[in-house]
């Protein structure tokens, strides 16, 4: 690997010699930096929580008559509402966890890590990874996974989760001979490429690395190692050299696989765990995921560690059928007794219009059952009542009518989504392979261990291209 990636990353003219004067086992998580003493102190469960949730809308901020730029702006963050529940805090927590482990690993005073990072450094495009010295191994292997359709608040758990870390920052006279300063990215969070193609995941992580280390005089062509090495090699020895604590991969859906181009991403996340001791998480549809698994390959490992499944909430229907012992509702997992009332009121109580109000008891699970449990939805919609609640429409005065026009105007382009939703429903599978491919990252986990859409599954695995239009069956 050139020097220009110290020049960049590191701002140093000199490298972590193997022979470097430190005796004691010192690892970067006891660099005196006020921000890595931030990013290694363990969170009180209290305090994560706060992290993670966001009201947008404070409860003493009202709504002011009149003021309509003000109002606007209070209405804008509305959606931008977070509220966490027991398994998210389970599963951020041990994610920080994780990436706090795997800081105390790099140990700087222990030669074999030195090695190791002048070995990193010395990398050339066609090179592989060094192996990992004895002090990493053993915390190598980490991996998550959130599964969840869309709608169901994978994006909006990204948003929180990075709230939990600090943003990349600088170690100044670090206790290593030679460097002036060194980089730590606690977290980098990148979307999964458009192209679906794992140099279009290298081109955005190297955006992300530059967008913190570069200013005006770096080079256009600074890190572009990681572009020419299509392994993704050069790309995970620059992560180890700027010390990232964790990477996460969001918006992997049905949609975006692809047989080839796939497993090379997959292969990149798991060379990133596995060979150089850096947590990663992976969140995707259960679409991709079943999709993954029928490769029978070993990057399907990505889901081996621990994994979040976003349910959605039970809708009315769900609930009469777990009443009457449906094989089918009994797929979902249980939930908190009252939690789709406590996930609308939250909204409500958001809301500048309907906080001083009283929510009509019926609301919530209408808002679940018209919704069809996706939090997404009932955010959307809840934004709509709020809206149409500061014009002319009184909360008092609220009628399942009135707000059942209130959804279908905000609901429309969903429409045909929330057909096939309501056939899984009714009748517990959905007769239509075209049906099934075209809104496949929509649809539920339980649905593709139906073995009446298992035949189904090669045209995912294949990775023929879903078009927006209707497949033909």
């Amino acid at each position: 690997m050139s020097g220009e990636i110290v020049e960049t990353t590191a701002r140093g003219k000199a490298v972590v010699a193997p022979d470097s004067g430190l005796t004691s086992l010192l690892s970067i998580a006891d660099f005196p930096s006020k921000e890595m003493a931030e990013m290694m102190r363990t969170p009180k469960t209290s305090e994560l929580m706060s992290r993670l949730e966001r009201i947008a809308v404070p409860t003493d901020a009202a709504s002011v008559p009149g003021q309509l730029t003000k109002n606007a702006e209070a209405k804008v963050k509305y959606r931008r509402s977070y509220f966490t529940t027991a398994p998210i805090l389970e599963f951020v927590s041990a994610f920080g966890a994780s990436v706090r482990d795997a800081y105390r690993t790099k140990q700087f005073g222990n030669p074999e890590y030195r090695r190791y990072l002048f070995e990193t450094l010395a990398l050339r495009v066609g090179d592989k990874l060094k192996p990992l010295p004895a002090c990493i191994q053993e915390a190598a292997g980490t991996s998550f996974a959130v599964v969840a359709p869309v709608q169901c608040g994978k994006a909006a758990l990204a948003t929180a989760l990075e709230r939990c870390f600090p943003k990349p920052f600088k170690i100044e006279n670090p206790p290593l001979e030679g460097l002036s300063e060194i980089l730590v990215y606690p977290v980098i969070r990148l979307k999964y490429p458009r192209n679906r193609k794992l140099n279009g995941l290298l081109k955005d992580l190297r955006a992300a690395i530059l967008a913190f280390s570069s200013d005006e005089k770096t080079k256009r062509s600074a890190l572009s190692e990681m572009l020419e090495d299509e392994s993704g090699d050069i790309a995970i020895a620059t992560c180890i050299l700027v010390n990232v604590g964790g990477i996460i991969i969001e918006g992997a859906t049905g949609r975006k696989l692809d047989y080839v181009h796939t497993e090379e991403i997959l292969e990149f996340l798991v060379k990133a765990r596995d060979d150089a001791g850096i947590p990663v998480m992976l969140m995707c549809t259960p679409a991709f995921m079943h999709g993954v698994n029928s490769y029978g390959k070993t990057y399907a490992s990505i889901f081996e560690g621990m994994t979040l499944h976003l349910d959605s909430l039970e809708t009315s229907v769900q609930k009469g059928l777990a009443a009457q012992g449906s094989k089918i509702a009994e797929r979902k997992q249980p939930e908190k007794p009252g939690e789709e009332k406590a996930f609308v009121k939250e909204f409500w109580d958001s809301g500048p219009s309907t906080k001083s109000k009283r929510m009509p008891g019926w609301l919530p699970q209408f808002v679940v059952d018209y919704c069809y449990g996706r939090q997404g939805w009932i955010a959307q919609c809840m934004e709509q009542l709020e809206i149409e609640l500061g014009g002319a429409i009184a909360p008092d005065s609220l009628e399942k009518e009135i707000v059942e026009a209130i959804f279908e105007y905000r609901m429309k382009a969903m429409k045909p989504i929330r057909k096939v939703l309501e056939e899984l429903e009714t009748i517990g599978f959905i007769n239509s392979k075209a049906r099934f491919l075209n809104t496949v990252d929509f649809l539920p986990d339980e649905v593709f261990e139906m073995p009446r859409q298992e035949n189904w599954y090669a045209i995912l695995a294949t990775g023929r291209q879903i078009k927006n239009d209707v497949i033909d069956e």
